[in-house]
């Protein structure tokens, strides 16, 4: 239930920041959406593997960001990672041109799942 509150609210403070952006230069509320829609991405970080990609490079210059740039290119290959840690799909294979991101994304999903066995041991024996 929680998390379903938290998609929510991600899906209300991203449409108001919108909103925000556009009409209104009001720079405190439009930074309290930004907090609220950066937590929601951290909450959601340890299931949805588009969600910590997010949250990783959050309040980095657009300069210094690897998957928002190369979202359009790259959502086919989170998604076929997120199946893949879902256990929905046995193997996946990629096949895209070279230096397109293929094994950085590879790369950063091992990452979340030695981070999260990590704090999980944490958790289990203080």
């Amino acid at each position: 239930m929680k998390e379903s509150i938290e998609i929510s609210r991600l899906k209300i403070a991203h449409k108001i920041k919108k909103e925000y952006t556009k009409e209104d230069k009001d720079w405190k509320v439009i930074e309290e959406l930004d907090t609220i829609l950066y937590r929601t991405y951290l909450l959601l970080a340890k299931d949805l593997f588009e969600d910590f990609l997010i949250a990783l490079e959050w309040g980095r210059k657009p300069s210094e960001k690897f998957y928002e740039p190369r979202k359009s290119r790259l959502k086919a290959i989170t998604d076929g990672l997120q199946d893949l840690a879902d256990d929905k799909l046995d193997e996946l294979f990629i096949s895209q041109p070279p230096r397109t991101g293929k094994t950085t994304m590879t790369s950063l999903l091992k990452e979340i799942k030695i981070r999260l066995k990590f704090v999980s041991r944490i958790i289990k024996n203080p």
